[in-house]
């Protein structure tokens, strides 16, 4: 299950609320890419967005069987880091 996306709708600003939903998307998307079968949204108006990205990118009722890139750890010790499947890199806790 992925995460909720910290934006909501906003109404009187057109240019703030578009790049809003332009984070969302990127968002479910990155969700739905990294293999998760569902997701949270903040605010009803985000339910269309979430559905636009899982309907196209997951193509079964789950991913339990699809492959992604595996993850590479570089070092053993209490911090690692990770592959992204964007190309980026995240830090992560271990």
């Amino acid at each position: 299950m992925g995460g909720m996306s910290a934006q909501i709708p906003i109404k009187d600003d057109l240019q703030a609320h578009e790049v809003a939903m332009g984070k969302v998307r990127a968002d479910k998307l990155r969700e739905v890419k990294n293999g998760h079968d569902g997701t949270w949204i903040a605010h009803p108006f985000l339910n269309n967005i979430a559905l636009e990205s899982f309907n196209q990118h997951m193509l079964g009722p789950n991913q339990v069987g699809s492959t992604f890139p595996p993850l590479e750890l570089i070092s053993d010790h209490a911090f690692y880091t990770v592959s992204c499947p964007s190309g980026g890199c995240q830090r992560r806790c271990g």
